[in-house]
């Protein structure tokens, strides 16, 4: 399952869009109670993290049928290895960016809001103004996927 396919550019972010309206969808239906953006969803625990949002992903029929599992330690989503088992070695940073092209997508309102930077990370997908701060955490996932869709629909315009 850990084997990649190589895609075209253009073919790898209509990819990305497509998981983004799979995770959108997925994140509508869910309650807002089940979104909690401070830990992983645990097997069988109600939710955690953007983090809860990754801990969501790793249980979705869709993703799992692209080879997501819950790393059976803590819930957070990792890459189901070719012999079947769960794979330690893939980090849920990693299955962001396979999924979402962004590994930033899991990172949790917490971290943010306590200063907490990360290299990788875009102003707008970390540092939370005072309006960000006073969505609930169901809204911000729902932000942070529609922002990444609008910056791979700029690339995709831009990309042969």
């Amino acid at each position: 399952m850990t084997s990649k396919i190589e895609l075209t550019p253009r073919a790898q972010i209509n990819l990305w869009l497509d998981n983004l309206d799979i995770a959108q969808t997925m994140m509508e239906r869910i309650s807002d109670v089940y979104v909690e953006l401070s830990w992983w969803r645990g097997s069988g625990d109600e939710c955690g993290t953007c983090a809860c949002f990754g801990g969501h992903v790793a249980v979705e029929p869709a993703f799992k049928a692209q080879g997501i599992v819950q790393y059976h330690i803590d819930g957070s989503p990792t890459m189901l290895s070719d012999d079947g088992r769960n794979s330690s070695d893939t980090s849920p940073s990693e299955v962001s960016a396979i999924l979402f092209g962004d590994p930033d997508m899991f990172y949790s309102r917490t971290d943010a809001e306590m200063g907490v930077t990360y290299d990788r990370a875009s102003d707008e997908d970390i540092v939370f103004d005072e309006a960000v701060r006073h969505l609930t955490d169901k809204e911000t996932v729902l932000r942070r996927i529609s922002t990444q869709r609008d910056k791979l629909l700029e690339q995709l315009e831009t990309t042969a």
